[in-house]
């Protein structure tokens, strides 16, 4: 009897089982492996004990009204929208009554663009209820690719959102229906008939329903006008339509390359999908219990469209949509403020929600299971999916489009090995075997081959291409995946290449020829090669190779830029290698798994020991080619929705997208106030925002940023603003308890003056100084009415307006990667404040390979920042290198504090601390260090001084910092010339500086020769690559002084080891000599601090009359403890030779600094001789 109602009376006896409230179908489905004995070669059929469904799409609505009722179905959060089962049925009714009033009929394709909303849910179930055909647009498509998929499948109406991230989705579809550039005067619809368009670039469309409230151009709908159109009559004309569509009929399009080419329309019927919604559905247990599931997957894909809203319909389940497009904190939100029990999403999205800095926050406990698919799941991601989401029971999806998706899924009851090392066991109802590619006979158990399904899920072709249809299925249904895999003894499969080179990147599917064929219409290159290269984030990214045509050039910014305005933003290839020629088979075909891909791991490279001090860092890494501008807007493409910055003390938090349009602003504003490409502006004032918007924004506008001291008084300001002629000033109002803008009237008396400054645009706001003629610009930062001629930020912002704007990004193509983008002052080696000018390719490159030192590469970091903006080590170190490679900046504090900063990690969940030496003491001696939770930590930086092994110790055990890294360099090589490797010893990056940079030559010098010095002997360090300075501003007698034949003289006293690290002793400078004897501070310093009682020490040399130098010690004394002269010099004499123990011996509890925590050695000189009577 079941056999006969599981063929043929389906539908009556759930009609008979409603009436009875019974409930069929939902009931004792508990998957299990159902194999009894082990496989012998790769072919299984999946579970067959529940029956499929002969449901329309249009009758799975109904039934979920019916059965769900006043349920809630959805939930859109950033929309606001919560709707229940029976409201999508009624709202759905009236948008298919309102297509079929615009004379679509059965069978029409209508076409949704744009990122998740309610009415992209309502539009896919209206399609559905109407017969009409669903065609899936990625909201990322440019204009070529949306004129390529609306004419393969003959779109006749397209509902179009406004924008997608910051695209405006309308003006790319006005490139291909130029109609809609005219205004529409009409009121609300004239007549429906009036409202066509028609476009020779797409013949098939002739309606376009915008998803906005505000009247739109001429031809336009706007969705509420839709909605509108519905009659009662119409309606019941939808309902009487669900009697007529049948299931085997399509329902859907969705684009993919498939494994053959080109995009093609996956074409998949109402059985297809209904079906494999609502078996997946069992799969993960929603048939169990109500579920609420959160989907931050997009809807435009299977994931979001199928399995989330199909699955949550068969079942009762909830949709909870977090955001428009994916953002892992609306996620992690939504699940925490909705209870979801259920979330999805790739394993690269999985990676950035465990990412969270503040993760633990959020009460993630009702989540139990979700599924995980796209990419392969790597095991700590699925242990995070455990541990930090409690989602023990999540599953593992593995399918393709033309499948409906889902072919293999794992069991609730599978071992988590068993998730992360396969893919699951077949689906119900759906074949498998893996085949050999060649012969397609079918292989012994775990034996790669072609992965090859057949059943209900394979979709019924492409749309209008049978030639391309037989190509992937064959006479008797198996449909041929690419993908080579293997089957277990147990029916379990496991993925382990592809045939084809499709890359996955991020969940998205690439295919290299489509991006080839675009970049062979640039005029300048001969031939391209795309393949796909690992990346920890997103699984694989994108690499081409491009061979140029002879007497033409094109560099990297310039295709990237090609390729952004031709295709969907994850397609644009992120490396790029130029090569005259390509490795090829002997039959002259490219053999592409054989190009090389450069590892992108900074490691110490391999060369015999050292003999003279002379070494040239790794080069395995090429440069980039990018300017400060490009990289800003690379980290919007890249990271777009993760947090970039965090100003704890301004309660701002921004991502990288924000940081873009912001930034895109003020530098509009800087252009209407007159400021042109090579202009100096300067900033002036401690950690904030608006600081790190003026780095951006100068960097995007062409302007030269000058980085001003905030603790600079009146002379020093002047000194600095004239010597490199700043035309503009953006200034704080305060640096600790200073007024800075008082300091600023003594050279701009015009700021005495109270003036009105509520009209910006009249160009009257200018200042005139004879200390400093060339300033013309004053913008403080502040909200409140300045003094005459001042700006305040807010209306700097307020100037820019879109053509600004729209100039700013044309400006990117024109600034120079040589060009000067940064000057920072500083007394180098040789005198007076001078203006260490930085380009564009000398910043970019070493925030860059700093990154990868400390491995930001290969996972999230939260950088917590507390050192100054002012010095390349919070701009650049900081800023820059968190652009390069996605990771958050977390500044504590306008001014350095030792508690902010560890209150900042604490919240932030940090995993990475920059700060000098003296920083870290400070830290390290907070009473209550050990009431802060710091195990988030794990690396960080130690700059500007050498670093004591006492220091050292406190920063692996007290901060957990195991990882850290010692840098050392100087403003003049952007700054960055040596640096530790992660896989240094303890010992190694107490006693070095680390090995030399990428790209960065070394050697030691006799300071008085010039020769380059045997291994283990003092000299002069001096460096040489792409990192050396521009030179000093208008300089160009002092320049000379500092660079000689491109090496750069660093002024300090090291030796280079045997293994090529290298290790400071001075300063030509600081260095004491004490009756003919050389003695360098450090040396001392360092036994010093191995005194149980000193907190630190630092020695300088004062005069004597006998010996010409002698030395003395600063001591600073660890609470609660005590220590005289006489004892210390007793612990020196048993350490070191007699002539470098200290004569003099000065105790203080604080010594003098510089804002950014170096040691003034001259200051402390100068207080001894005072002191002591020198």
């Amino acid at each position: 009897m079941s056999a006969v109602i599981k063929l043929g009376q389906t539908n009556i006896l759930r009609r008979q089982l409603k009436r009875n409230h019974i409930r069929f179908f939902f009931t004792s489905r508990v998957f299990g492996c159902q194999i009894k004995e082990k496989l012998k070669t790769s072919y299984l059929s999946g579970p067959r004990d529940v029956p499929l469904l002969r449901l329309t799409l249009g009758q799975l609505l109904q039934q979920a009204a019916d059965r769900f009722g006043d349920r809630t179905a959805a939930v859109f959060v950033h929309q606001d929208i919560r709707t229940t089962f029976h409201q999508v049925l009624i709202d759905a009714d009236k948008a298919a009554a309102g297509l079929l009033s615009l004379g679509l009929n059965r069978g029409d394709r209508i076409g949704i663009w744009g990122p998740n909303s309610y009415e992209w849910l309502l539009t896919q179930w209206a399609a559905a209820r109407t017969g009409l055909i669903l065609v899936n647009i990625n909201p990322a498509y440019q204009a070529g690719e949306l004129q390529y998929a609306l004419n393969k499948v003959g779109v006749k109406a397209l509902v179009v959102a406004k924008t997608f991230r910051k695209t405006n989705l309308m003006d790319i579809l006005r490139q291909i229906v130029p109609q809609l550039y005219t205004s529409c005067t009409n009121n609300q619809q004239e007549l429906v008939d009036e409202l066509l368009i028609s476009s020779p670039l797409v013949p098939t469309l002739t309606r376009v329903i915008v998803l906005s409230d505000h009247v739109q151009n001429s031809g336009a709908l706007r969705w509420q006008d839709l909605m509108d159109l519905a009659t009662p009559a119409l309606i019941a004309e939808v309902n009487n339509l669900q009697r007529k569509i049948q299931v085997d009929e399509p329902a859907n399009i969705q684009f993919t390359s498939g494994t053959t080419g080109n995009p093609k329309g996956a074409t998949l019927s109402h059985s297809n999908i209904v079906n494999n919604s609502y078996l997946v559905g069992m799969r993960v247990g929603y048939h169990q219990k109500p579920h609420t599931i959160c989907v931050p997957v997009p809807l435009y894909h299977c994931f979001g469209c199928g399995l989330g809203v199909l699955a949550a319909a068969s079942h009762g389940a909830t949709c909870v949509f977090p955001s428009p497009v994916f953002s892992a904190r609306e996620a992690v939100k939504a699940v925490h403020n909705e209870r979801c029990t259920s979330l999805y999403g790739t394993p690269t999205m999985f990676v950035d929600i465990l990412s969270l800095p503040d993760l633990k926050q959020y009460d993630l406990k009702s989540l139990s299971t979700g599924i995980m698919a796209g990419a392969p799941c790597p095991e700590e991601i699925a242990k995070g999916a455990i541990n930090d989401l409690h989602m023990k029971d999540f599953a593992i999806l593995y399918g393709m489009t033309e499948c409906s998706p889902g072919t293999f899924v794992t069991l609730p009851t599978d071992s988590f090995e068993v998730r992360c090392s396969t893919v699951g066991y077949p689906c119900e109802h759906v074949e498998v075997k893996v085949v050999d590619p060649a012969t397609n006979e079918i292989l012994p158990i775990n034996t790669p081959g072609e992965i090859c399904t057949r059943g209900y899920n394979t979709m019924l072709g492409y749309w209008n291409q049978p030639d391309k249809t037989k190509e992937i299925i064959s006479e008797d249904g198996w449909i041929r995946s690419g993908d080579i895999g293997v089957l277990d003894e147990n029916g379990y499969g496991k993925i382990v290449g592809r045939i084809k080179d499709m890359i996955i990147r991020g969940g998205e599917n690439v295919y290299p020829r489509e991006i080839e064929e675009i970049l062979h219409t640039h005029p300048s290159v001969q031939e391209a090669q795309v393949v796909g290269v690992p990346d920890e984030r997103l699984g694989e990214e994108i690499c081409v190779w491009i061979r140029c045509k002879s007497h033409t050039t094109a560099d990297a910014i310039e295709l990237k830029n090609f390729c952004a305005e031709r295709m969907a933003y994850f397609k644009v290839p992120r490396y790029w290698m130029f090569k005259k020629e390509f490795p090829l088979t002997s039959s002259n075909t490219y053999w592409e798994l054989t190009l090389p891909f450069i590892p992108r791991t900074s490691s110490r490279q391999q060369h015999e020991k050292l003999k003279t001090s002379y070494l040239s860092g790794p080069r395995h890494i090429p440069l980039l080619r990018l300017t400060l501008g490009q990289l800003l807007q690379q980290a919007a493409d890249r990271f777009g929705d993760r947090t970039a910055a965090v100003f704890v003390n301004q309660n701002i938090r921004k991502t990288f997208h924000q940081v873009l349009i912001e930034a895109d602003k003020v530098a509009a504003g800087l252009r209407s106030l007159g400021l042109k490409r090579g202009d100096r502006i300067g900033i002036w004032g401690p950690n904030s925002y608006e600081w790190l918007l003026t780095q951006w924004a100068a960097a995007r506008a062409g302007l030269i940023l000058v980085n001003v001291n905030p603790a600079y008084q009146a002379g020093e300001l002047r000194y600095a603003l004239e010597k490199v002629e700043v035309k503009a000033l953006v200034a704080a109002k305060t640096f600790r308890n200073t007024d800075l803008i008082d300091i600023l009237s003594k050279l701009v008396p015009q700021l005495d003056r109270q003036g009105a400054t509520d009209n910006v645009s009249n160009g009257e706001l200018r200042v005139t100084s004879d200390a400093v003629p060339s300033l013309e610009r004053v913008v403080v930062l502040s909200d409140e009415p300045q003094n005459s001629g001042a700006i305040i930020w807010q209306d700097l912002m307020n100037m820019a307006t879109p053509a600004q704007v729209a100039e700013v990004h044309n400006l990117q193509r024109e600034i120079q990667v040589d060009e000067a983008a940064n000057i920072q002052f500083t007394s180098g080696t040789t005198g007076n404040p001078k203006g260490a000018t930085l380009s564009h390719y000398n910043i970019v490159n070493n925030s860059y390979f700093v990154g990868l030192r400390l491995g930001y590469d290969k996972k999230l970091q939260t950088i917590c920042v507390p050192v100054p903006l002012y010095h390349c080590a919070g701009c650049v170190v900081g800023v820059l290198t968190a652009a390069s490679h996605g990771a958050t900046c977390v500044f504590p504090s306008s001014v350095f504090s030792a508690k902010e900063a560890i209150k900042a990690i604490h919240h932030e969940r940090c995993t990475a601390l920059y700060g000098t030496p003296t920083m870290f003491v400070d830290i390290l001696n907070l009473p209550n260090l050990k009431e802060y939770d710091l195990k988030s930590l794990s690396t960080g930086i130690m700059a500007g001084a050498p670093c004591p092994e006492e220091i050292a110790k406190g920063t692996v055990t007290d901060l957990n910092m195991k990882d850290f890294a010692i840098l050392y360099g100087m403003t003049e090589c952007s700054p960055t010339t040596f640096m530790t490797l992660p896989t240094d010893s303890f010992e190694l990056r107490c006693s070095t500086v680390g090995y030399p940079c990428e790209h960065v030559e070394v050697k030691i010098v006799d300071p008085q020769t010039n020769e380059i010095l045997p291994i283990n002997t003092p000299g002069e360090i001096c460096t040489r690559g792409y990192n050396t300075m521009l030179g000093y501003w208008n300089q160009p007698d002092k320049t000379i002084e500092v660079i000689k034949d491109g090496w750069i003289h660093s002024g300090d006293i090291g030796v280079l080891d045997e293994n090529g690290y290298g290790k400071i002793v001075g300063r030509i400078k600081d260095m004491i000599i004490r009756g003919g004897e050389n003695v360098y501070p450090r040396e001392i310093e360092e036994i010093l601090h191995t005194h149980p009682s000193v907190q630190e020490a630092q020695v300088i040399g004062v005069p004597d009359e006998r010996l010409g130098e002698e030395i003395c010690a600063w001591v600073r004394i660890k609470s609660q403890a005590t220590v005289d002269p006489l004892e210390l010099k007793n612990f020196c004499s048993e350490r070191m030779a007699y002539f470098k123990i200290p004569r003099y011996w000065v105790f203080k509890d604080k010594f003098p600094l510089t804002v950014t925590g170096k040691v003034q050695k001259f200051i402390m000189k100068d207080i001894s001789i005072k002191e002591l009577g020198l």
